[in-house]
């Protein structure tokens, strides 16, 4: 799986298949799965098709792509004569240049724009996660415009929670799913950052108890549900607090593995985002894991 750390994001991608309305996404061939240490990864999904990039100025490619749409606007009567002085520049079949009708040329130097990608003089279509990734960063910098005392823990929850699972998509390969940049960047904006004393699930050893926080601005109650009972999702009741931030404690749990999630207001299942342990659970979705270790 890629990018392995547990602090750092590793983005999946996402085509779209150049579509801007409906449902066309589907996964791009980027990796996937658990890790050593038990994380899956990816965490999120961002656009890795069909992205408009800029060519690299004064290379082969660059000069390429001028010409060629220099060429798409050269009159019909001095295209042929004009494809000549520039034949060292673009790489078109040797027979092109035998042409003498101006419509067929057009139609080859269309292919050759396609082949390469070219959108304009100085721009080309690129794919890659190496791409989806600084879409990602974008997002992250212009949270930190917003609030640059933002922790990265902080900036980890508002991504996730405010990231589009893909219904028709299977869960492990996008994680908490598509990036939404402008569900982020209101979040971040219209509330206060919610200063947690410690990250979800808090395990305390001292205290006999494990802490649990989840942040929901609009929810009007919100259960802790999971495998320590049974996944009954009407009696662990979590408390309201400043700023939308709900906040649980229970006794501490014998020693073992747990799955749990958090249901909010009687119809939705969410994930602890301040957990990077989770598994599939079945539903396109994830359980958050708790580990309690023996004393």
């Amino acid at each position: 799986p890629p990018a392995n750390s547990i602090n750092v994001i590793a983005v999946g991608g996402i085509d779209d298949q150049n579509v801007v309305e409906g449902n066309a996404n589907r996964l791009y061939h980027s990796s996937f799965g658990k890790t050593i240490d038990d994380l899956i990864k990816p965490e999120l999904t961002a656009h890795a098709m069909w992205i408009a990039a800029p060519i690299l100025p004064e290379t082969n490619a660059q000069r390429e792509a001028e010409t060629l749409y220099h060429l798409l606007e050269t009159t019909h009567g001095e295209l042929v004569e004009e494809l000549k002085n520039f034949s060292s520049v673009v790489d078109l079949d040797r027979s092109v240049y035998e042409l003498q009708d101006a419509e067929s040329i057009r139609s080859k130097i269309l292919q050759r724009i396609r082949q390469c990608k070219y959108i304009s003089p100085h721009y080309m279509h690129v794919d890659g996660t190496s791409f989806a990734a600084p879409i990602v960063t974008a997002v992250v910098a212009q949270l930190l415009e917003i609030n640059p005392e933002l922790t990265p823990l902080e900036i980890r929850t508002l991504i996730f929670s405010t990231a589009k699972r893909i219904d028709n998509l299977p869960s492990e390969p996008q994680g908490y799913g598509l990036i939404q940049p402008r569900k982020a960047i209101l979040k971040a904006l219209k509330r206060q950052v919610n200063v947690k004393s410690n990250q979800s699930p808090d395990v305390d050893p001292e205290k006999k108890t494990i802490g649990f926080y989840v942040e929901h601005e609009c929810a009007s109650q919100i259960t802790l549900a999971g495998s320590f009972n049974q996944w009954a999702d009407d009696v662990l009741y979590m408390e309201a607090g400043k700023n939308g931030l709900w906040h649980l404690e229970i006794p501490m749990l014998p020693a073992g593995r747990y799955q749990y999630k958090f249901f909010v207001d009687d119809k939705t299942w969410i994930e602890d985002f301040d957990n990077p342990y989770r598994e599939p659970d079945g539903f396109s979705g994830f359980n958050s894991i708790l580990i309690v270790k023996p004393n």
